[in-house]
């Protein structure tokens, strides 16, 4: 993980950033999930279980310079930054090997809708890790008849359902055993599922897997249904009016459905309208909740 974490994210860092990350413990960069860079405020790393902030030499917190903000920023956009205009409207961009930096600043509204952020304030490094085999516990619970079926994952935000879906799509995908693979739609609204870069996904998502990437959920179901022809729809994080218009559409035209959605219980989601409405029609043949052990 080091020498991925040196190769794919420290390398858009100043030398002096970048010096004083790499004298912090092995076993706390080995875990890095987030990289915190905040104007006038520390640099701090957040593992899994604690957060350090990062010490200059002389033992005072590093606090990172507008200047320093504004050259992580460029770096990251290859110096181009109206050439990731669409990405920074979104909030975020990704990395090569598929590591997500939310950014915070100015919103600039165009039409009524968010067509850049300007004065960047604060960038969060999310590192990306694939787990593969994180759906191996309930991989049983999507099998019927030695086919796969339609299935909800759902868990509080940060349990893990994300990775679950990935390592998912990426059986069903490949076919497990004697179940052959499906033809999988992948709907990766915000880039994070096969953390597409260039063109290229970097995580390993199957061979008969297709992906829209940075597209709505209502875009991006009703363009592959139309054109790709899939077995399956996979998205994340699904309840919106217009997200369930488009799982309604794909379902009607024969198609399965592979989702994930917010909760913590039964409960939860069908205290929302639209959660209640699919899963009132039957729309999903399991609903799979995570705990926090995944």
């Amino acid at each position: 993980m080091l020498e991925r974490l040196k190769k794919e994210i420290l390398c858009y860092l100043p030398d002096s950033i970048r010096e004083v990350i790499l004298r912090v413990s092995k076993r706390c960069l080995e875990g890095i999930n987030e990289i915190r860079l905040r104007i006038g405020k520390p640099i701090i790393l957040r593992a899994k279980d604690d957060d350090c902030v990062i010490k200059k030499i002389d033992g005072n917190e590093y606090i990172l310079s507008n200047a320093e903000l504004s050259r992580i920023f460029e770096m990251m956009c290859k110096n181009s930054i109206y050439a990731w205009q669409d990405e920074i409207a979104n909030g975020f961009l990704t990395l090569r090997g598929g590591h997500r930096v939310g950014i915070s600043g100015k919103a600039i509204y165009k039409n009524s809708n968010v067509y850049s952020i300007r004065d960047i304030s604060g960038l969060n490094i999310r590192v990306a890790r694939q787990v593969i085999g994180a759906a191996d516990s309930i991989l049983k619970e999507i099998i019927k008849d030695k086919h796969f079926v339609s299935a909800l994952i759902v868990s509080p935000p940060g349990f893990g359902k994300t990775t679950v879906l990935r390592d998912l799509v990426r059986q069903m995908s490949n076919g497990v055993g004697d179940i052959k693979g499906v033809n999988i739609s992948l709907i990766d609204e915000r880039s994070e599922i096969a953390a597409v870069f260039n063109g290229i996904p970097q995580n390993d998502i199957g061979i008969r897997t297709d992906v829209m990437d940075g597209i709505s959920k209502y875009d991006g179901i009703n363009m592959m249904v139309r054109s790709m022809g899939p077995e399956f729809i996979a998205t994340d994080e699904i309840g919106t009016k217009e997200d369930i218009e488009a799982i309604l559409y794909a379902v009607n035209s024969g198609i399965k459905i592979l989702a994930t959605a917010h909760g913590s219980s039964m409960d939860d989601l069908m205290r929302r309208e639209e959660l209640a409405r699919v899963i009132n029609k039957g729309i999903f043949d399991n609903i799979v909740f995570l705990d926090k052990r995944g």
